[in-house]
């Protein structure tokens, strides 16, 4: 896949997560965990477990048309890449949703008792928490659009068809 597009698919995912795709995740994230009884007294385990195997089949099922809709048209790249970002949220899983977690306690939606979050965050004011969420989220696209900036065009973001570069020379310039 190539720079452009692989690029384009990141900065869709984030739009549309930010633009209410995130609230899609979070839903079928809490309809997942009611139907396999996996709630907020569970382990922190249980809960990761979970949320890792959640946001591979998520990433599997909705990964196809992010890479259509940005430009992709070869199959074997696009199914290369959906089980790439599959593989991704099996990693990912557990980190995001307990992101999704402390972000709610950040925007003072419903608070955060998960063991591991610090009770010194915990207890700020809604002013502080919205501080922290707000540098976090500029964190995390600075990193992106830094990981871009420094990932050379070459190796797996090499684009297949090559431009040819040709120089035509005046015919008086040979001199």
């Amino acid at each position: 896949m190539n720079r452009d597009i692989s690029l384009n698919s990141r900065l869709v995912a984030a739009g549309t997560f930010y633009a209410g795709m995130g609230k899609v995740w979070t839903a079928g994230r809490e309809l997942s965990a009611k139907l396999l009884k996996v709630g907020k007294k569970s382990s922190e385990r249980a809960i990761a477990l979970h949320d890792a195997v959640y946001s591979l089949v998520y990433n599997s099922a909705f990964c196809p048309a992010m890479y259509l809709i940005t430009g992709s048209r070869d199959w074997k790249e696009i199914t290369f890449a959906t089980a790439a970002s599959g593989l991704i949220g099996l990693v990912n899983g557990a980190p995001q949703g307990y992101a999704v977690d402390v972000t709610r306690d950040l925007t003072g939606l419903e608070r955060c008792d998960r063991m591991t979050y610090p009770d010194f965050i915990r207890k700020k004011s809604s002013t502080v928490k919205k501080g922290v969420l707000a540098g976090a989220v500029v964190a995390s696209i600075g990193l992106m659009g830094l990981i871009y900036a420094v990932t050379p065009d070459e190796g797996l973001w090499k684009d297949k068809e090559q431009p040819v570069k040709m120089e035509i020379k005046e015919p008086n310039s040979y001199k």
